[in-house]
């Protein structure tokens, strides 16, 4: 029963953590939520990865910006394949950079 808890608390809080991402250019610099996020040239792709964790599976749907995971930002976590993808493919469309796919 305490597992069955945790879980559902730990899927309510990624939903409620990662529920809105409102993203903007402005001036060759990438707005998340009206915060400043990063360059526009240093964002290098949108990757989407599956997620085989002890207590969250699915797809993970994150921003992958250079130098290396300094500042990489994740849209969504616990998705389904199809979701990821196509919310993957618009997020890629707007911000023209290519989708990845990691194994």
């Amino acid at each position: 029963m305490l597992v069955s808890l945790f879980i559902l608390f730990n899927n309510y809080f990624e939903w409620y953590k990662n529920k809105l991402h409102v993203l903007s250019i402005r001036n060759e610099d990438l707005y998340i939520n009206n915060k400043f996020h990063c360059k526009l040239y240093k964002l290098q792709s949108i990757n989407v990865v599956y997620l085989n964790e002890k207590y969250s599976l699915g797809w993970k749907l994150y921003l992958d910006v250079f130098p290396i995971s300094s500042n990489d930002y994740i849209i969504k976590k616990q998705l389904l394949e199809k979701d990821a993808h196509e919310i993957a493919e618009k997020i890629s469309i707007f911000l023209d950079r290519n989708v990845k796919i990691e194994s």
